[in-house]
């Protein structure tokens, strides 16, 4: 039998902590634009991996590999393999929705990562040994 990773999926878990500003048009009526600007820090809490391992078996050796492929999903945890501290700028927009007694939000932003989260120099990801992770948030929300 001979293994080979076909795939990983990655899910790392983060405690985000944004510095935004919203800039707002003097624009009177119902709805308010908004552009979100800011930086954002986030934390990574844990990381895990699911990997599609392909098992080949090699019982006929005149023909080389048999192709009777077993497909198996592994899980397991990689935290150490990346770096604590994930951050980057953020930019977005928004609405604000005025009604008599709150303003409904939504707002849309997207944070670039900007460094290597990599923690092993011989990690590698699509041929990469550095990579960083991009965050898009969409917030709904009620102000008082």
């Amino acid at each position: 039998m001979v293994a080979y990773i076909q795939s990983s999926d990655i899910t790392l878990h983060t405690l985000q902590v944004p510095i935004l500003f919203n800039i707002r048009p003097p624009v009177k009526g119902d709805v308010t634009p908004r552009l979100i600007l800011g930086y954002s820090f986030d934390f990574i809490l844990n990381a895990t991996t699911k990997d599609e391992i392909m098992f080949y078996s090699t019982d006929n050796p005149y023909s080389g590999y048999t192709y009777y492929p077993i497909t198996k999903r592994n899980k397991a945890n990689v935290t150490s393999s990346f770096k604590t501290l994930n951050m980057g700028p953020v930019v977005g927009l928004g609405l604000d929705f005025k009604s008599d007694k709150f303003t409904y939000l939504i707002d849309a932003r997207y944070k670039i990562g900007v460094n290597n989260i990599n923690n092993l120099g011989e990690l590698k990801i699509n041929g990469n040994r550095s990579f960083s992770a991009n965050t898009f948030t969409v917030t709904l929300g009620i102000a008082f």
